[in-house]
């Protein structure tokens, strides 16, 4: 039984690697993107990332509403809800092959390359042009792994649209959405997926 998680773990851990490069990939065309959106409509993306320290540190308060999620998709009260069983089966069934065997310096890559590249379309460029709702729907859509986890996302898209709104910044809603993903990206790969598997992965490799 060991080698044969030895063997899945290889097989998998091939697949992390190309999965990395594809959150490379995409976070590379989503800052192109708006890159090339900035020089041609001049949205004042230059303006929106210029350094706030306070943005930062802010982050971490303002990540912990959309974390939420994490306590209450494990309390076993609220598994009378059928869309918090369907949002919990998306966790486990999608995001755990994902990223069940991770090794926490690409946990970190992806969240971080996730967070800069979003909020700096999503929110720098996109929400800047069509408003904070079309935006977050758009956002919403493009992570709907699950019914439920689209509308979750659609959630925290316009969360972050707010938090742009009022900071002024794009470094809080950057900031925020970076830990978002490396809480919780790290409490689905260190904490149920090892539950699902009983089988406790090593912490990096």
């Amino acid at each position: 039984m060991a080698r044969e998680f030895m063997k899945r773990t290889a097989r998998l851990g091939q697949v992390f690697t190309r999965l990395l490069w594809l959150e490379v990939f995409v976070a590379s065309l989503l800052l192109a993107l708006a890159l090339l959106w900035q020089s041609w409509r001049s949205v004042g993306l230059w303006q929106a990332l210029e350094w706030s320290f306070g943005s930062v540190l802010l982050s971490v308060v303002a990540a912990l509403p959309p974390l939420l999620m994490i306590p209450l998709v494990e309390m076993r009260q609220s598994q009378r809800f059928a869309w918090v069983r369907a949002f919990r089966q998306t966790i486990t069934t999608r995001l755990v092959p994902l990223v069940g065997t991770m090794p926490l310096s690409e946990v970190l890559a992806v969240s971080c390359l996730a967070g800069v590249s979003e909020e700096v379309f999503f929110r720098g460029v996109l929400q800047h042009e069509i408003g904070l709702v079309p935006a977050s729907l758009v956002f919403g859509v493009l992570h709907a792994l699950s019914v439920p986890y689209m509308l979750w996302a659609t959630a925290v898209g316009c969360y972050l649209g707010w938090l742009t709104q009022v900071s002024g910044n794009l470094w809080l809603p950057i900031t925020t959405h970076a830990l978002v993903d490396i809480v919780g990206l790290g409490y689905i790969r260190f904490v149920i997926a090892p539950r699902a598997t009983d089988v406790s992965p090593p912490l990096d490799a």
